[in-house]
């Protein structure tokens, strides 16, 4: 919840919390963009409703994003608190199936990303001041980075998981499609870090 929004709602209880939303954005980024920034937030929102909360919550490369490293061997690591995931996707995971907690980071990542797009349609159709602008840019900013970080965790955990594949296969014809696989997470991570 965005503090301005909460002090809008103290300083006039009448208003719901959608109009409240709607008096910060246009505060921030002009009365015709803040509809669609307020759009935006609420599918944030619904996004992140998706969040796969356990056991591991501190212990994910949601913290630090591209730039955990990708160890071509289990590093035999278990992650830390805040600090260093390494590669510790049971650690990560907590309760859930390796392959649900992927899909779930999946699923935030790609509604900040559908968010984004639309909120970015949506700004080239208006004039923005320069403080608007600026607000804008730090807006989408945070937003685009939030985005990389689930994406990020959602790609460090399906490369851990298919480098376990990769140990077990027993031919190249096996080995293929896993290859594929891995080399399409590290592809992304490669975007995702230069972004």
């Amino acid at each position: 919840t965005d503090p301005e929004v909460v002090a809008e709602i103290g300083r006039h209880a009448e208003l719901t919390p959608a109009q409240a939303m709607e008096n910060v954005a246009r505060g921030r980024f002009g009365p015709t963009l803040a509809p669609a920034v307020v759009k935006a937030w609420h599918e944030f929102s619904v996004a992140f409703s998706e969040f796969p909360y356990g056991g591991g919550l501190y212990s994910t490369p949601m913290q630090t994003g591209p730039s955990n490293l990708l160890w071509e061997k289990p590093s035999g690591y278990a992650a830390t608190m805040v600090g260093f995931p390494y590669d510790d996707l049971d650690g990560w995971r907590a309760a859930y199936p390796a392959d649900v907690f992927i899909g779930q980071f999946e699923k935030i990542a790609d509604g900040f990303d559908r968010a984004v797009v639309e909120l970015k349609a949506a700004a080239k159709t208006v004039k923005l001041s320069s403080t608007e602008q600026r607000m804008f840019a730090e807006e989408l900013s945070v937003a685009e980075a939030a985005a990389v970080h689930f994406r990020s965790a959602a790609n460090q955990s399906r490369f851990v998981q298919t480098r376990r594949k990769l140990a077990e296969v027993k031919n190249a014809e096996e080995a293929a499609p896993v290859l594929r696989t891995l080399e399409a997470a590290l592809k992304n991570e490669i975007v995702l870090a230069r972004k």
